[in-house]
């Protein structure tokens, strides 16, 4: 558990396609979606050839430690559903919240239709 620094949860993708297993046979490589390559160690006992999209919870100073705290699998590679997910929680779209219906309803024309008959226009 990272406690006692400052963290940040990002999105990413376990390797479970990657042969190296790091600090045993649970440590999988992760990279961070536009980390810019780096790999991450998370611990994970998930037992799949299928790499996933994961959210990690990793040190804000990313220079400090290459070790990460798996938050939540996500999907696997590939489906599109999972994908276009792991995108929205990366860009801070998700969740989405719509303002309530009476805030952007439309508002009943109180008015005489009729008025606008002789109205000129050009």
């Amino acid at each position: 558990m990272m406690t006692d620094r400052a963290t940040e949860v990002c999105v990413g993708i376990l390797r479970f396609d990657d042969r190296n297993r790091y600090g045993g046979e649970h440590g999988v490589p992760t990279t961070l979606l536009f980390g810019g390559k780096k790999r991450w160690i998370v611990e994970c006992k998930k037992r799949t050839k299928l790499n996933q999209w994961c959210k990690v919870r990793v040190p804000i100073d990313k220079d400090a430690s290459h070790k990460g705290e798996l938050v939540e699998i996500l999907g696997p590679i590939g489906d599109r559903s999972i994908e276009l997910k792991a995108l929205q929680l990366h860009f801070s779209i998700l969740p989405c919240r719509y303002p309530k219906k009476e805030s952007w309803d439309l508002i009943e024309n109180k008015k005489d239709e009729r008025e606008l008959v002789h109205a000129r226009v050009f």
